[in-house]
């Protein structure tokens, strides 16, 4: 076997190094500034929101019930209830559209390193389905999100 000697490893200049730690500081500054100021997820609000109208859509309505403040607009009873239910349109299947308030990410971490309290006391999901469906949320003393309000409404 022939003895091949290995070419010696290419240095790079201190201005080329230099120039990558710029590039990749500036990438790096870009993705975290885009990650800030994209929208919240409020994940936990949708999960109430999307089962909320799963369970309305599916007739469900004791278990949809409990996911409600269970006072004023929703009404005082199941039977209340169950008829404002069928005044409103689930047919076709809601599609998410937004929240309302929209909030950052960016402005939640803001308000997380001040100690101040992170989501919102309220906050509207949207959806579009048979109708512009609106499903309000209020965040409880517990930290549950409840639905306080919800139905079809004009764009």
């Amino acid at each position: 076997m022939e003895n091949i000697a290995e070419a010696p490893a290419a240095r790079r200049s201190p201005f080329s190094r230099l120039m990558m730690l710029c590039v990749a500081g500036g990438l790096g500054a870009s993705l975290g500034i885009g990650w800030l100021a994209r929208p919240a997820p409020q994940r936990t609000a949708r999960r109430v929101s999307d089962a909320f109208v799963r369970l309305c859509r599916e007739k469900r309505l004791e278990e949809a019930y409990e996911l409600t403040v269970k006072t004023g607009y929703v009404g005082p009873s199941i039977d209340d209830f169950a008829a404002r239910v069928e005044n409103e349109n689930f047919d076709p299947p809601p599609t998410f559209l937004y929240t309302h308030p929209p909030q950052t990410n960016g402005n939640r971490l803001r308000r997380r390193m001040m100690n101040r309290r992170v989501d919102p006391e309220r906050l509207a999901v949207e959806y579009s389905g048979g109708c512009l469906l609106g499903v309000h949320l209020l965040l409880t003393k517990d930290g549950d999100w409840k639905v306080y309000k919800f139905g079809c409404h004009a764009g």
